[in-house]
């Protein structure tokens, strides 16, 4: 009898072992990729096969005790154990799992969560550089986009939200990093020690010019906001019966507000995109692409970056552009560029 028991724990122990240390660490690896550092799938993942290896051990030691005829009190705390991996394991079945499937869904339908993305870079000791450059004065659930990671980053440059003619500005809630910076921005020199260079730096100071418009522009930032989003309502409620010609106009969640850079609109096909784009440059309005396909560009081509690596990207661009969203835009701008969309989707067959 002790014969077979030994081959069924050895049987039983194989097995867990083999899953604790193959099958579990790939798994959770998955797991934790998918759910791109929600909590309980990067803290989780991480001890898991850790606290399995302790609780098979604990079930060798019962073993071994059980076989070998003897019994103490103390013998209970392998029995715990066991129980415990147990509940692991059915926490992570039923929990753990269907939450990372739920995030990776939410994930394709709204994009990254920046709490969530930053919270992750925390567990695994990264940096986070937040690139908020045409989004000033743009929130997220409340927060200023920008505050998220451990720096953040805003154009300043003449078509952005607000302009000091050229630059832009690094923020971060770090005081050190702030001191670091400002000296890069220095010529490697720390505030207050002039011709001392602990570090390596350029010239990247602004100008009191630059900085006195920049000023003056924050304290008008909402006022640009909200003509930017009157703007875009108004477009969206003329344009919105092009459905033939137009896939996809500006929209915001509801968790969100948008500060709308530029008026960005899909349309159904690259051929309607260059037709609307020549129609557009005929009126006199200028358009933007969906800037550029960066695995296409040379520098990464050459590091073995291919464009059918980005499919989605490839398509948006074939088939996006812009127009502008100045706050200055007038009555008489919006309905030029309404006009002409409806005219190049009737003259495509598609109003």
């Amino acid at each position: 009898m002790k014969q077979l028991t030994v081959v069924a724990m050895a049987l039983w122990l194989g097995a867990m072992g083999f899953f604790a240390f193959v099958v579990a660490p790939a798994a959770f690896a998955t797991l934790e990729r998918e759910a791109a550092g929600r909590l309980v799938s990067v803290v989780f993942p991480r001890y898991y096969s850790v606290g399995l290896a302790l609780g098979l051990a604990a079930l060798a030691g019962l073993g071994a005790r059980w076989l070998g005829g003897g019994w103490r009190s103390w013998d209970w705390w392998p029995v715990g154990l066991v129980l415990l991996m147990l509940g692991l394991t059915l926490y992570a079945g039923a929990v753990v799992l269907p939450a990372a499937h739920a995030a990776r869904e939410a994930m394709r339908q709204a994009g990254i969560d920046p709490a969530a993305a930053a919270g992750f870079a925390r567990l695994h000791r990264l940096s986070v550089i937040e690139d908020a450059s045409q989004a000033t004065g743009a929130l997220y659930k409340g927060r200023p986009v920008g505050g998220f990671g451990d720096v953040g980053c805003f154009s300043l440059y003449a078509n952005k939200i607000i302009t000091s003619g050229e630059g832009g500005m690094i923020v971060t809630g770090n005081a050190e990093l702030a001191r670091r910076m400002a000296a890069v921005r220095n010529f490697g020199q720390r505030p207050g020690e002039p011709f001392l260079h602990p570090l390596l730096g350029g010239n990247y100071k602004m100008t009191d010019v630059h900085a006195a418009i920049g000023c003056v522009q924050l304290d008008k930032i909402e006022g640009y906001i909200e003509r930017r989003r009157l703007n875009v309502a108004a477009l969206n409620a003329a344009l919105a019966p092009l459905t033939g010609l137009i896939e996809r106009l500006p929209s915001e969640r509801p968790w969100a507000r948008a500060v709308h850079f530029g008026y960005h609109m899909l349309f159904r096909t690259a051929d309607l995109r260059q037709r609307v784009k020549e129609a557009l440059h005929a009126a006199g309005i200028e358009t933007r692409p969906f800037f550029s396909l960066i695995t296409d560009q040379a520098p990464y081509r050459g590091r073995g970056f291919d464009p059918t690596d980005t499919p989605v990207a490839a398509d948006l661009l074939a088939r996006g552009l812009y127009v502008s969203n100045s706050p200055d835009l007038t009555v008489d701008d919006r309905s030029l560029i309404v006009d002409t969309l409806a005219a190049a989707a009737r003259a495509a067959g598609v109003a």
